[in-house]
């Protein structure tokens, strides 16, 4: 375990002493240095050096099931993983390569969405209730209509 930890910190500290080389070796150009950091920051790498966890460990366990569902691509489940972690929509937009945070939004929208109906199941039991009270009710009033 101790093994584990160290070697964790170590690749992290490796990690971070790249980009500090990126801000040494082009920090007299800007544009080049944001090519070049974007280019390191991606989900691989940050995956490679334990930054990230992307996977059912990273998941409560409603969604562990739920995104099991081949209905659910893996780049949903990166994005759910990384929300999940705590990365904003302007950092998870430079860890996936999108160019627009807004981009990010949308997708976490949907998938919230598709996540819910999910994990709700097809019917909601409180919509279901209602709907069969609301059936109940219609069923009485056409009986004394008659």
């Amino acid at each position: 375990m101790q093994h584990d930890l160290e070697r964790i910190a170590l690749g992290r500290l490796m990690f971070i002493r790249k980009l500090i080389d990126l801000a040494y070796s082009y920090g007299h150009d800007k544009e080049l240095f944001y090519r070049k950091f974007v280019e390191t920051i991606d989900l691989p790498t940050l995956k490679k050096h334990e930054i990230v966890e992307i996977g059912e460990h990273a998941l409560d366990r409603d969604e562990k099931a739920v995104l099991r569902n081949p209905r659910f691509s893996t780049k949903e489940v990166e994005l759910r993983c990384l929300e999940k972690q705590g990365f904003n929509q302007r950092e998870m937009s430079i860890i996936l390569g999108m160019k627009n945070p807004g981009s990010i939004r949308v997708k976490l929208h949907r998938l919230h969405k598709k996540l819910n109906r999910e994990i709700d199941g097809v019917a909601n039991p409180g919509s279901l209730a209602f709907g069969v009270a609301f059936l109940l009710l219609i069923s009485i009033f056409l009986h004394f209509i008659k």
